[in-house]
Protein backbone atom coordinates (compact mmCIF):
# COMPACT_ATOMS: atom_id res chain seq x y z
CA UNK A 1 0.00 0.00 0.00
CA UNK A 2 1.21 3.51 -1.01
CA UNK A 3 1.77 6.46 1.77
CA UNK A 4 0.79 9.78 0.27
CA UNK A 5 1.60 13.36 2.12
CA UNK A 6 -1.08 15.95 1.84
CA UNK A 7 0.78 18.03 -1.36
CA UNK A 8 -0.04 14.73 -3.21
CA UNK A 9 -3.18 14.09 -2.14
CA UNK A 10 -4.61 17.67 -2.74
CA UNK A 11 -3.34 17.30 -5.96
CA UNK A 12 -4.42 14.09 -6.79
CA UNK A 13 -7.90 16.29 -5.69
CA UNK A 14 -7.34 18.88 -8.46
CA UNK A 15 -7.20 16.43 -10.94
CA UNK A 16 -10.25 14.84 -10.12
CA UNK A 17 -12.59 17.49 -9.68
CA UNK A 18 -11.40 18.78 -13.17
CA UNK A 19 -12.28 15.38 -14.43
CA UNK A 20 -15.82 15.61 -12.93
CA UNK A 21 -16.40 18.82 -14.13
CA UNK A 22 -15.04 17.57 -18.29
CA UNK A 23 -17.14 15.93 -20.25
CA UNK A 24 -13.35 15.49 -21.69
CA UNK A 25 -11.86 13.23 -18.83
CA UNK A 26 -11.89 9.53 -20.45
CA UNK A 27 -13.78 6.68 -18.63
CA UNK A 28 -11.84 3.18 -18.44
CA UNK A 29 -13.69 0.13 -18.95
CA UNK A 30 -12.39 -3.04 -17.68
CA UNK A 31 -13.68 -5.99 -17.02
CA UNK A 32 -12.78 -9.84 -16.07
CA UNK A 33 -12.41 -12.76 -17.31
CA UNK A 34 -14.04 -13.47 -20.70
CA UNK A 35 -13.20 -14.37 -24.22
CA UNK A 36 -15.98 -12.27 -25.51
CA UNK A 37 -14.59 -9.94 -28.15
CA UNK A 38 -17.84 -7.50 -27.37
CA UNK A 39 -18.27 -8.32 -23.70
CA UNK A 40 -19.65 -5.11 -23.05
CA UNK A 41 -22.95 -5.15 -25.50
CA UNK A 42 -24.76 -2.22 -25.70
CA UNK A 43 -23.74 -1.06 -22.49
CA UNK A 44 -20.93 1.76 -23.57
CA UNK A 45 -23.45 2.89 -25.40
CA UNK A 46 -26.06 3.51 -22.36
CA UNK A 47 -23.25 5.10 -20.04
CA UNK A 48 -22.26 7.30 -23.09
CA UNK A 49 -26.02 8.44 -23.22
CA UNK A 50 -26.83 8.77 -19.70
CA UNK A 51 -23.45 10.69 -18.95
CA UNK A 52 -23.84 13.79 -21.62
CA UNK A 53 -21.89 11.66 -24.16
CA UNK A 54 -18.38 10.95 -22.01
CA UNK A 55 -15.60 9.01 -23.85
CA UNK A 56 -15.31 5.65 -23.25
CA UNK A 57 -12.66 3.34 -23.80
CA UNK A 58 -12.64 -0.56 -23.12
CA UNK A 59 -9.27 -2.45 -22.45
CA UNK A 60 -9.04 -6.11 -22.42
CA UNK A 61 -7.19 -7.78 -20.07
CA UNK A 62 -4.07 -9.91 -21.76
CA UNK A 63 -5.55 -13.91 -21.69
CA UNK A 64 -8.95 -12.11 -22.52
CA UNK A 65 -11.62 -10.36 -24.86
CA UNK A 66 -9.33 -9.42 -28.30
CA UNK A 67 -6.43 -10.46 -26.62
CA UNK A 68 -7.58 -13.81 -25.31
CA UNK A 69 -4.17 -15.89 -27.11
CA UNK A 70 -2.19 -14.01 -24.74
CA UNK A 71 -0.87 -15.41 -21.22
CA UNK A 72 -2.23 -13.56 -18.29
CA UNK A 73 -0.03 -12.10 -15.75
CA UNK A 74 -0.27 -13.52 -12.73
CA UNK A 75 0.61 -10.06 -10.55
CA UNK A 76 -2.34 -7.09 -10.40
CA UNK A 77 0.21 -5.00 -10.85
CA UNK A 78 1.44 -6.24 -14.36
CA UNK A 79 -2.04 -5.67 -15.74
CA UNK A 80 -2.25 -2.21 -14.43
CA UNK A 81 1.02 -1.55 -16.25
CA UNK A 82 -0.46 -3.36 -19.31
CA UNK A 83 -3.66 -1.10 -19.20
CA UNK A 84 -0.86 1.97 -18.57
CA UNK A 85 0.67 1.32 -21.46
CA UNK A 86 -2.27 0.92 -23.87
CA UNK A 87 -3.72 4.16 -23.19
CA UNK A 88 -0.39 5.91 -23.68
CA UNK A 89 -0.04 4.50 -27.17
CA UNK A 90 -3.50 5.58 -27.82
CA UNK A 91 -2.07 9.26 -26.08
CA UNK A 92 -4.92 8.97 -24.12
CA UNK A 93 -4.12 10.93 -21.10
CA UNK A 94 -5.09 11.24 -17.15
CA UNK A 95 -6.92 11.52 -15.47
CA UNK A 96 -9.26 8.56 -15.58
CA UNK A 97 -12.58 7.64 -14.46
CA UNK A 98 -12.52 3.62 -14.30
CA UNK A 99 -15.35 1.64 -14.26
CA UNK A 100 -14.38 -2.12 -13.73
CA UNK A 101 -16.09 -5.39 -12.73
CA UNK A 102 -14.60 -8.83 -11.06
CA UNK A 103 -11.21 -9.11 -12.08
CA UNK A 104 -11.09 -5.64 -13.58
CA UNK A 105 -12.03 -4.02 -10.42
CA UNK A 106 -9.24 -5.32 -8.64
CA UNK A 107 -6.75 -3.89 -11.23
CA UNK A 108 -8.36 -0.50 -10.59
CA UNK A 109 -8.14 -0.81 -6.99
CA UNK A 110 -4.26 -1.56 -7.57
CA UNK A 111 -3.82 1.40 -10.27
CA UNK A 112 -5.99 3.73 -7.74
CA UNK A 113 -3.40 2.49 -5.33
CA UNK A 114 -0.03 2.74 -6.95
CA UNK A 115 -0.92 5.49 -9.27
CA UNK A 116 -3.26 7.95 -7.15
CA UNK A 117 -3.04 11.22 -9.81
CA UNK A 118 -4.13 8.90 -12.10
CA UNK A 119 -7.75 7.84 -11.09
CA UNK A 120 -10.66 10.67 -10.97
CA UNK A 121 -13.08 7.92 -9.54
CA UNK A 122 -13.53 3.82 -9.26
CA UNK A 123 -17.12 2.31 -9.81
CA UNK A 124 -16.57 -1.15 -8.96
CA UNK A 125 -19.25 -3.96 -10.00
CA UNK A 126 -19.18 -7.07 -8.01
CA UNK A 127 -16.19 -7.84 -7.12
CA UNK A 128 -13.60 -8.87 -4.41
CA UNK A 129 -10.02 -9.00 -2.59
CA UNK A 130 -8.40 -9.47 0.76
CA UNK A 131 -8.69 -9.01 3.58
CA UNK A 132 -12.27 -8.20 3.51
CA UNK A 133 -13.50 -11.44 2.36
CA UNK A 134 -13.66 -14.46 3.54
CA UNK A 135 -12.38 -17.07 0.69
CA UNK A 136 -15.72 -18.63 0.67
CA UNK A 137 -17.67 -15.41 -0.01
CA UNK A 138 -15.35 -14.32 -2.76
CA UNK A 139 -15.71 -17.28 -5.07
CA UNK A 140 -18.87 -19.81 -4.72
CA UNK A 141 -17.79 -23.07 -3.69
CA UNK A 142 -18.51 -24.40 -7.74
CA UNK A 143 -16.27 -21.32 -9.19
CA UNK A 144 -12.32 -21.82 -7.57
CA UNK A 145 -10.29 -19.99 -9.16
CA UNK A 146 -6.52 -17.78 -9.49
CA UNK A 147 -7.82 -14.80 -7.08
CA UNK A 148 -4.68 -12.06 -6.60
CA UNK A 149 -4.05 -10.46 -3.76
CA UNK A 150 -3.83 -6.60 -3.08
CA UNK A 151 -3.70 -4.17 -1.10
CA UNK A 152 -6.53 -1.49 -0.25
CA UNK A 153 -6.92 1.82 -0.41
CA UNK A 154 -10.06 3.71 -0.51
CA UNK A 155 -7.74 6.91 -1.88
CA UNK A 156 -10.14 7.58 -5.26
CA UNK A 157 -13.90 8.48 -4.60
CA UNK A 158 -15.52 5.12 -5.28
CA UNK A 159 -18.86 3.37 -6.00
CA UNK A 160 -19.26 -0.04 -5.56
CA UNK A 161 -22.31 -2.02 -7.04
CA UNK A 162 -23.45 -5.49 -6.71
CA UNK A 163 -25.82 -8.03 -7.80
CA UNK A 164 -28.10 -9.80 -5.47
CA UNK A 165 -28.32 -12.73 -7.33
CA UNK A 166 -24.47 -13.00 -8.18
CA UNK A 167 -23.86 -16.22 -8.36
CA UNK A 168 -20.08 -16.14 -8.79
CA UNK A 169 -19.22 -13.93 -6.12
CA UNK A 170 -21.05 -13.06 -3.51
CA UNK A 171 -22.57 -9.66 -2.52
CA UNK A 172 -20.77 -10.17 0.72
CA UNK A 173 -17.85 -8.84 -0.77
CA UNK A 174 -19.09 -5.41 -1.82
CA UNK A 175 -20.90 -5.17 1.27
CA UNK A 176 -17.79 -5.58 3.14
CA UNK A 177 -15.59 -3.33 0.90
CA UNK A 178 -17.88 -0.36 0.95
CA UNK A 179 -18.07 -0.36 4.61
CA UNK A 180 -14.39 -0.38 4.65
CA UNK A 181 -14.26 2.55 2.52
CA UNK A 182 -17.77 3.99 3.80
CA UNK A 183 -19.02 4.66 0.22
CA UNK A 184 -22.07 4.23 -1.78
CA UNK A 185 -23.39 0.76 -2.46
CA UNK A 186 -26.37 0.17 -4.52
CA UNK A 187 -27.60 -3.25 -5.07
CA UNK A 188 -29.49 -4.85 -7.81
CA UNK A 189 -32.01 -7.06 -6.52
CA UNK A 190 -32.46 -9.30 -10.27
CA UNK A 191 -29.17 -9.13 -12.12
CA UNK A 192 -26.62 -12.12 -12.34
CA UNK A 193 -22.94 -11.66 -12.00
CA UNK A 194 -22.85 -9.65 -15.50
CA UNK A 195 -24.18 -6.29 -14.15
CA UNK A 196 -23.79 -4.17 -16.85
CA UNK A 197 -25.05 -6.72 -19.24
CA UNK A 198 -28.26 -7.41 -16.97
CA UNK A 199 -29.06 -3.80 -16.57
CA UNK A 200 -27.04 -1.39 -18.24
CA UNK A 201 -29.54 1.27 -18.14
CA UNK A 202 -29.51 0.83 -14.40
CA UNK A 203 -25.60 1.08 -14.04
CA UNK A 204 -25.51 4.34 -15.93
CA UNK A 205 -28.33 5.88 -13.65
CA UNK A 206 -26.33 4.71 -10.47
CA UNK A 207 -23.10 6.34 -11.90
CA UNK A 208 -25.01 9.00 -13.24
CA UNK A 209 -26.67 9.96 -9.69
CA UNK A 210 -23.10 9.26 -7.71
CA UNK A 211 -21.23 11.63 -10.05
CA UNK A 212 -23.91 14.93 -9.50
CA UNK A 213 -24.02 14.11 -6.03
CA UNK A 214 -20.28 15.10 -6.06
CA UNK A 215 -18.29 12.18 -5.21
CA UNK A 216 -14.82 13.53 -3.41
CA UNK A 217 -13.14 13.59 -0.01
CA UNK A 218 -11.28 15.92 1.81
CA UNK A 219 -7.66 16.46 3.35
CA UNK A 220 -6.63 18.76 6.43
Amino acid sequence: MQNYDASTLKCCIRGRSACFASTNCYWIFLRGLTRERRPWGGFMGQFQYALSGRRVVALDLPGNGYLHQQCSPLRVQDLVAHCRAQLALRSIEPPYGLLAMSLGAMVAVAWADAYPQEVAANVLINTSTRPFSPFYQRLRPTNYGALLKLAMLGAAPTLVLASEQDHLVSVECSRALARHWQCPLPVHAGAGHDLPLDNGYWVAAQVQEWLMAGPGFSVT
